[in-house]
């Protein structure tokens, strides 16, 4: 997703490694890996940081936990038992996010934005990121000018930020308007940020702070060393990870379970569970509503009706209940199994927010508002757009047809009689033409299912997209996405075209899924927790 050059400066990045626990709403610092000698090879100096958890005074009331940033270069003659520097441990700082990604997550902008390069990050748990500091930065003329020293709250600030990365993803689903850094307690900064000084043990002074230049471009930097901090963040009310920790502690293992047994007697469940959460969240939004029977109910509606996986989400729920009776909710089982799914067919998995509550209103009539397969993009978008989701978000959710499959009846007429011509869809290969004509004769049986990925339909991958390129696009709607311009490029950027920022499509997949999944929750007072999914209590 970015570049993985080295950066041999004797700028000093800031290290800020900050994760989402499962049953709190705090940011904190997760610890570096394990240590070994330091090498005398590195010429980069480093800033590290960690937290330490400190006891519980018993005079005190709060609980601190200690930020500390170390510095290390290779001229420091400390013993071979020190850690290993941050550089090794992330060989050349390898970008899993740059600056331009940082900027479409967080609001902060020049002279705030204090993050300039996400290093490690664990979708919805954790992230490790990097400030490069240097004697150019705008607090140094007057912080201080003979002794360039980083303001502390500014150290705080870049770790809240940090933390927004993190608390700012889909997969957490909180909104940025929900999002705000609420306070920090224990606060206190153990010494200055200095460079290569000797820290007193009985005085705690140290010697100024060296200025530490680099010998290849000439470019200035300070080391960091040691602050003492907690963040809270606060969180918007809806979904989370782990909601069902305490609750039902096995509750994700069991659907897992579930999904996988089912797929290994039959792998077509796989893409009908991912479809099913979609056309869930389309109508009512995501609250299991197309699991109700009934007369006139979604599931009874044209769009419905070649649905699969329901035996999969009773199965689970049935599961659910004997371990933890009218905990679970059906819309929190669908959403999981399409996570589920993906992994199975060797996509990546992402976390999943839970803690919907089940709907108790299934109507057919209200399925237009699922996007149909001769729609146009600017339909499409705007169907999207009704949902709070945007042009990426439907080419990246469309492309979850890589593993799905779809009846001749609903593209057959690309074949032969396209808008009422006489003639094929002149979008199609005309190389794939006979091939799908073969597959789905004109007047032959409208239930045949054929791969909307063509060469790859059980496993989940990119092909799709080089399909579409290709004019090997099974649904006229998936096709368009290649020959509308609003789109196209998305879809080049998911085929790592030169020239345009690359997209890592089950990474941004799992986003916008999560982003998919918080589409009119139902939580609190407002739902319930079905016994059975296909009926309401």
């Amino acid at each position: 997703m970015a570049s993985t050059m080295a950066s041999h400066t004797m700028s000093s990045p800031l290290i800020c490694h900050s994760s989402l626990p499962h049953r709190t709403h705090t940011a904190s610092l997760s610890p570096p890996r394990s240590t070994t000698a330091l090498s005398s090879q590195n010429s980069a100096s480093i800033s590290r940081s960690l937290i330490v958890s400190t006891p519980q005074s018993k005079k005190k009331k709060k609980n601190c936990s200690l930020f500390v940033n170390n510095c290390s270069t290779a001229n420091d003659n400390e013993t071979t038992t020190q850690e290993v520097p941050i550089e090794l441990q992330y060989p050349a700082f390898p970008s899993v996010m740059d600056i331009n990604q940082i900027r479409e997550i967080l609001p902060h902008r020049f002279p705030f934005l204090l993050v300039d390069r996400v290093i490690e990050y664990n979708p919805g748990g954790s992230v490790v990121a990097t400030k490069n500091v240097t004697i150019n930065d705008n607090f140094f003329p007057g912080h201080f000018p003979e002794r360039p020293i980083m303001p502390g709250v500014l150290m705080i600030e870049a770790m809240a930020q940090v933390g927004g990365i993190v608390m700012l993803q889909p997969e957490v689903g909180i909104p940025r308007d929900n999002f705000f850094f609420a306070g920090i307690d224990c606060v206190r900064f153990r010494k200055p940020s200095c460079c290569r000084r000797h820290v007193s043990d009985e005085n705690d002074t140290c010697q100024p702070a060296e200025t530490v230049r680099s010998s290849e471009d000439g470019r200035e930097g300070i080391c960091w060393r040691e602050v003492a901090t907690t963040a809270t963040l606060t969180v918007g009310q809806g979904t989370r990870v782990g909601f069902y920790s305490t609750s039902c502690p096995r509750a994700e293992t069991i659907v897992q379970a579930t999904v996988k047994s089912h797929f290994q007697s039959d792998a077509t469940v796989a893409p009908g569970l991912l479809r099913m959460h979609f056309h869930d969240c389309f109508v009512q939004g995501c609250d299991a509503s197309i699991l109700i029977d009934g007369p006139s109910t979604e599931k009874t509606a044209p769009p419905n009706l070649l649905l699969r996986g329901y035996e999969v989400i009773d199965d689970a729920k049935t599961q659910l209940e004997a371990a933890c009776p009218g905990v679970v909710s059906c819309a929190d089982i669908i959403a999981l199994a399409a996570r589920d799914s993906v992994v199975l067919t060797t996509g990546r998995g992402w976390q999943v927010p839970t803690g919907r509550k089940d709907g108790r209103v299934s109507l057919a009539s209200e399925t237009s508002n699922l996007p149909g397969f001769t729609d146009s993009i600017d339909v499409q978008k705007q169907k999207f757009a009704a949902k709070g989701l945007n042009a990426q978000d439907l080419v990246t959710l469309v492309g979850g047809h890589t593993i799905g499959t779809s009846a001749c009846q609903f593209f057959s007429y690309r074949l032969y009689n396209y808008s009422n011509t006489g003639a094929p869809d002149p979008a199609i290969d005309p190389a794939f033409l006979p091939q799908l004509q073969s597959l789905c004769p004109q007047n032959g049986d409208g239930s045949k299912r054929i791969a909307l990925d063509t060469g790859s339909v059980g496993k989940f991958d990119t092909s799709f997209f080089t399909n579409l390129r290709n004019g090997r696009g099974i649904l006229e709607s998936d096709q368009k996405l290649w020959t509308d311009a609003s789109t196209k490029t998305y879809v080049q950027r998911y085929l790592g075209f030169r020239g345009l920022l690359g997209l890592v499509f089950d990474v941004e997949f799992g986003k916008a899924m999560v982003k998919m999944g918080n589409i009119e929750l139902k939580t609190g007072t407002n739902g319930e927790i079905r016994k059975v999914c296909s009926k309401i209590n």
